[in-house]
């Protein structure tokens, strides 16, 4: 499991509900499905970790893009959850996966340019 500054990159349930979050910091998900987003945690966390070169992702980290809202993922990129995550690196992760987030799309402090 990819690790930044000692903060797990995993997610938990906070209730037998949906909602879910970062173990640290919190992203609290409420519209975004639990098991899709602990995918993309689990199969991308590695390729939009803030820190380090901007790597091309897996097929497996594509294939867990393909099945999520990376929209809904965006609205939930908080200030806490930008010390760990690169809001450009989970757009171009998006985009090399062909489920490109839309222009103007706000992820995070992050927007998504126009071509």
């Amino acid at each position: 499991m990819p690790k930044d500054h000692g903060k797990t990159l995993k997610w938990r349930p906070l209730r037998t509900t949906s909602p879910c979050s970062w173990s640290s910091p919190s992203w609290p998900s409420q519209e975004c499905s639990f098991d899709v987003a602990s995918d993309l945690v689990n199969v991308c966390g590695q390729y939009v970790v803030k820190e380090g070169q901007r790597r091309t992702p897996s097929e497996a980290c594509c294939a867990a893009v393909r099945k999520a809202d990376m929209t809904c993922v965006c609205r939930y990129m908080t200030k806490d959850v930008e010390e760990i995550i690169s809001p450009r690196k989970v757009v171009y992760v998006a985009e090399y996966c062909h489920r490109p987030i839309p222009h103007g799309t706000k992820c995070g402090s992050f927007t998504v340019p126009k071509a």
